[in-house]
């Protein structure tokens, strides 16, 4: 028993320590008021809804839950905060300052949730007005050139497809999120990059000018000033011979006389035709742009090329889809489409002097494999000409303009097409006939000449 009496005596001690056990009076107290505001009392507690049984065929309507009631004493400090809160908030409005003491945790408005904000962008504005105006402006340029668009229908529907989209998102309030400037962008710079290639923004400028140059009215003064400019310019050169009257013109070829504003919208014709493109080529690790007309030969590119890497020109390669690209051939007949890429390299060493006898012989092993097969519908005519003792061979399609046939003479003899003119059997040759119309079949000479010199 004494050993019992001396333990719990122990224990007492223990127990009634103050050094072992210290509590703050603040921790005390916050801990109390939170077992206060768990626990709600007795009397706020509603009873038990009883549900009765109703009779057969009868609906059962069930009320609704209601909210359970706030504690008393945490209503009351909610309401004495609340009431401090807006006294702070007097105050701080009457000494010029509109920031509340408490904090945003303070009063019953701050327990809501704020509405999460939709994250848009705003197209409301006069430089994106701007901007779609052009895009709009090169869309028509492209889509109104159906030598463009006849290229790869496959790659203009989609592109197509694109600006339609483009212009939906721009009128939907749902189709404004965060990528739109983007996606807007990259069409805009894919538009830009194709009008850039085909020449059509050259085109539209030039028609412009003229169009306002047109449009300013003339007053007196400056028709005055225009007549004394032509009294005073007077060209000899350009106007035609005097033909007295009694005289006999013996010079029958009117032609050879043609006006140079004639020969300048006829090239303005042919460059319609032999439009530049945009040639992309993959040399040395980097992908350049190279501005090539259609109906020009890669031999001046190959020339280029050569000159640049201190190169022989025929040890330069071009090739497209595992096909070597000749010196003879053009854009036009590789049926070149400007989404695709062209591989360029020099060949050094042995390989270089092995791969120029195989291309002089015309029998390498890519050109055997994969070489362009014969068109059925592909004639070829000679063209003569007293400059020359052998006459030229130019192949043209069957249902091709001659203007295309001039095009190729005059890429040939380093000219502008304006320049020459055709005959056959001593008629000329319309720019708009076809070989079906003139009955060509293929190995018919036609006669050159040319209009200057």
């Amino acid at each position: 028993m004494s050993d019992q009496y001396d333990i719990f005596d122990n224990l007492n001690s223990y127990l009634n320590a103050d050094d072992d056990v210290d509590f703050a009076e603040d921790e005390l107290e916050a801990e109390c008021r939170n077992l206060d505001d768990q626990v709600p009392d007795p009397d706020e507690i509603p009873p038990p809804i009883k549900q009765k049984r109703a009779a057969k065929g009868t609906q059962v309507t069930t009320a609704k839950p209601e909210p359970a009631p706030v504690p008393r004493r945490r209503s009351q400090r909610l309401t004495a905060a609340a009431t401090e809160a807006e006294s702070t908030d007097d105050e701080g409005l009457s000494s010029g300052s509109t920031t509340s003491l408490l904090g945003p945790s303070s009063s019953h408005s701050s327990l809501k949730s704020q509405p999460s904000e939709v994250r848009s962008v705003d197209l409301s504005g006069d430089d994106l007005d701007e901007q779609l105006k052009e895009v709009q402006r090169q869309y028509d340029l492209i889509f109104n050139n159906p030598a463009c668009t006849g290229q790869d229908k496959r790659y203009f529907a989609g592109l197509k497809r694109r600006f339609q989209t483009m212009l939906k998102r721009k009128n939907s309030p749902r189709g404004r999120s965060a990528t739109f400037m983007q996606d807007f962008e990259s069409l805009k710079e894919t538009l830009y990059n194709i009008c850039i290639n085909w020449n059509l923004m050259a085109a539209r400028s030039v028609a412009s000018r003229s169009t306002s140059n047109g449009s300013i009215g003339d007053g007196r003064s400056t028709r005055r000033a225009r007549r004394q400019q032509q009294l005073e310019v007077i060209n000899l050169v350009d106007s035609p011979a005097l033909i007295l009257p009694g005289t006999i013109n013996l010079d029958s070829d009117e032609d050879d006389v043609a006006p140079a504003a004639s020969n300048r919208s006829a090239n303005l014709s042919f460059d319609s035709e032999n439009y530049e493109v945009s040639l992309k080529i993959k040399w040395e690790g980097k992908i350049e742009r190279f501005s090539h007309r259609k109906f020009q030969k890669f031999g001046d590119l190959i020339a280029v090329l050569a000159e640049r890497a201190g190169a022989d020109p025929s040890h330069v390669v071009l090739d497209l889809d595992e096909r070597i690209i000749e010196p003879d051939d053009t854009p036009d007949s590789i049926g070149y489409r400007i989404s695709q890429f062209i591989a360029g390299r020099v060949v050094r060493g042995e390989l270089a002097e092995v791969f120029a006898k195989k291309k002089k012989s015309n029998a390498t092993g890519l050109t055997s494999k994969a070489q362009r097969p014969k068109d059925a519908n592909e004639i070829a005519l000679k063209v003569q000409s007293d400059r020359w003792k052998k006459p030229l061979e130019v192949k043209i399609r069957k249902d091709n303009k001659m203007m295309i046939l001039i095009i190729k003479c005059a890429e040939e003899l380093k000219c502008q097409p304006g320049d020459i003119k055709l005959s056959f059997d001593g008629d000329p040759v319309a720019l708009d006939s076809t070989p079906v119309d003139l009955e060509l079949e293929g190995g018919e000479i036609l006669d050159l000449r040319f209009l200057k010199g």
